[in-house]
């Protein structure tokens, strides 16, 4: 038998299993159809008005679902206006493209109503982009955005230009002047609309629902790259593009836009379990480097077609020049976040760095199943040292300490200093809790079998023991990473109670009427 909410959960997710079997029947009847030869003007009516209705439907149920908060919700409202009026753009696209064997002056009133429909879509469309929320700039990180976002569509600019506008402009006299008009202005719509995708990759969001907000993002760049296709197409009258390529490539957006709404409907739902705690859709700050090397080797391509001798020479020192900027640059940045993100006297990661790790950590644990351990140190006699010794022969044990740490992590796990000498690791992908043991019984070994800084004249060989708090991750309920260091630090600091330089691993353990109770269990290393 089937318990009653395994069967309310199977029948709300009846919608979800319905739409995508729509989307992939959609897909084989074109296959189907362009391989047989029975593709025509209403069977491609018949295909694509589905989906657009499809994801219109979704687009407007997330942006009035209940469970979604105002801000959540607002977003959506601005895509589910924008993916209306794109339906009757496709629409009128479409009629256009099959009755590409009329005259120009047949077919020019839908290709200026798809125009105007696509300039109005287009601020639609940025606006809902630009609503997701993310964390809030400063004035700096404003400019920074600002300027980075500049450079991508600088590249953007180019490209539209060189393919686009410059040939649509001086184009043959037989291209009508609205269908001039729509070659011109398509490609800058979707700059703009560029403008707003890229804006959000630099930015980053932070949201418990990343997964529709990439699916939205690879929906809209491929729109960018059906229109660019098509724009590029009607320029240079190109016909090695098969039909099935081209209906393939238009339905690709469709189907991508309508699973972003679909999954936040999903995760607003229940039906998915959305991230525990927000995190960040990391920011691509690489974009600005990448659109300016793209930009040169476009500049250099045409100016060694152009064949005029001093143009490819004046373009190659320019690359070279902005090249080295570009790269100190990234030299700078690069060092920038190492320094924000390690341990300056001991080069381990700090605690900001194995916060960001235990959250990667916790959503691989709920992919693969497998926990993670953090194991908490703290070093035994440590202020008796820096009282005795100085604070020279306390640095060296911290770094001797941070050595042997090191040596006794894999390239997946993550060693830092929290603070004094406070110290972390982080094991992911293990078995259980006697994998994090057997790495604290090495390093508690290591520990005892001589001095961790040998005497080198000015002081004596120092040694120290540590206290080790070990908890487990739960892959099924992952927890915040505060939660998990709070409870290291609880069974290490019982374990420094006790006195025996070992370590305690913290348990929940189920208790009667679904309540939990704590267990701190472990020993020192001969008392195991």
């Amino acid at each position: 038998m089937v318990s009653a909410p395994r069967r309310r959960a199977r029948v709300r997710r009846l919608p979800s299993i319905a739409t995508y079997a729509v989307l992939v029947l959609v897909v084989l009847v074109d296959v189907v159809a362009s391989l047989t030869g029975h593709r025509g003007p209403a069977l491609l009516g018949a295909m694509f008005l589905p989906v657009m209705l499809i994801s219109v439907g979704w687009t407007v149920r997330a942006a009035r679902h209940p469970s979604l908060d105002p801000r959540s919700r607002r977003p959506w409202r601005f895509l589910a206006l924008a993916f209306v009026i794109h339906s009757v753009y496709g629409t009128l696209i479409g009629m256009s493209i099959q009755n590409a064997r009329l005259t120009e002056s047949d077919f020019d009133g839908p290709v200026v109503a798809a125009v105007v429909l696509r300039l109005v879509e287009v601020p639609v469309l940025l606006a809902g982009l630009l609503a997701f929320s993310g964390e809030p700039p400063t004035v700096w990180v404003r400019r920074k955005l600002a300027l980075d976002v500049t450079t991508v569509v600088g590249l953007a600019t180019m490209g539209v230009w060189y393919w686009f506008v410059g040939p649509g402009l001086f184009a043959e006299e037989s291209l009508s002047g609205m269908s001039r008009l729509g070659i011109v202005l398509l490609p800058v719509c979707d700059t703009v609309l560029l403008l707003g995708i890229v804006t959000v990759l630099m930015r980053g969001v932070v949201t418990t629902a990343r997964r529709p907000v990439t699916l939205l993002l690879a929906g809209l760049t491929a729109n960018l790259a059906v229109d660019s296709l098509l724009t590029f197409e009607a320029v240079f009258r190109g016909t090695g593009r098969t039909a099935l390529f081209t209906d393939l490539m238009t339905l690709t957006p469709l189907v991508l836009t309508t699973a972003a709404a679909l999954e936040q409907c999903r995760l607003a739902s229940g039906e998915r379990r959305a991230d525990p705690v927000p995190e960040r859709l990391r920011p691509y700050t690489a974009l600005p480097y990448v659109a300016l090397a793209l930009g040169y080797t476009l500049l250099f391509v045409v100016a060694v077609r152009a064949g005029s001798f001093p143009w490819p020479g004046l373009v190659l020192g320019a690359m070279v020049m902005t090249g080295a900027v570009a790269a100190r640059q990234l030299v700078s940045l690069q060092e920038n976040h190492q320094l924000a993100v390690t341990d300056l006297l001991t080069g381990l990661a700090n605690r900001r760095l194995l916060r960001d790790h235990m959250l990667r950590a916790a959503d691989r644990g709920r992919r693969t199943g497998r926990p993670h351990a953090l194991l908490l140190l703290d070093l035994d006699g440590f202020k008796q040292i820096n009282d005795t010794h100085g604070h020279d022969a306390g640095d060296a044990v911290l770094v001797a300490f941070a050595r042997l740490l090191r040596r006794h992590t894999r390239a997946a796990d993550t060693p830092a200093r929290l603070g004094g000498d406070e110290f972390a690791m982080l094991l992911n992908g293990i078995t259980d809790h006697r994998d994090a043991v057997d790495v604290a019984e090495r390093l508690l070994t290591e520990l005892r079998q001589g001095p961790l800084v040998p005497a080198d004249g000015r002081v004596p060989a120092l040694t120290t023991g540590c206290s080790i708090g070990i908890v487990l991750s739960d892959p099924q309920a992952p927890e915040d990473p505060h939660q998990l260091l709070r409870r290291a630090d609880q069974a290490m600091y019982e374990a420094k109670r006790a006195k025996t330089q070992g370590w305690l691993v913290f348990r929940e353990i189920p208790a009667p009427r679904s309540s939990t109770r704590d267990e701190l269990t472990g020993s020192g290393p001969q008392d195991a």
